[in-house]
């Protein structure tokens, strides 16, 4: 749907350091890179990572816990065929939304809900 293969790292949330994120992610070339940030650990990794590997990354910010808002210094503008595109992801991720849907209710129309 999004136009990509997925590759899962294979890292245990609860064992993996930021060196095995590191290596892991070293391993791919991308001419596009998008990546987490915001105040969870592992996001934060994520984002720093993806910087020191491709520098052009693109971050995006994510929110944790009851601060459903994104903690960063800029702020995140999609395009029309963006939007739409998330929208149709969402819809494909139904799982998430209703278990999370706290949480996207209170940040629809905000970019928080794009990310």
């Amino acid at each position: 749907m999004l136009g990509v293969k997925v590759e899962f790292l294979g890292l245990n949330d609860k064992t993996a350091t930021k060196e095995d994120l590191r290596k892991a992610m070293s391993q791919y070339r991308a001419k596009e890179v998008w990546a987490s940030s915001g105040s969870h650990k592992h996001h934060k990794w994520v984002g720093g990572v993806a910087r020191e590997l491709f520098p052009d990354c693109m971050l995006y910010s994510t929110y944790e816990n009851s601060d459903l808002h994104v903690q960063t210094d800029f702020v995140l503008a999609p395009s029309i065929k963006e939007l739409d595109l998330k929208e149709l992801a969402l819809t494909c991720y139904k799982s998430q939304l209703e278990k999370n849907k706290v949480h996207f209710d209170a940040v629809l129309g905000g970019c928080e809900y794009y990310v």
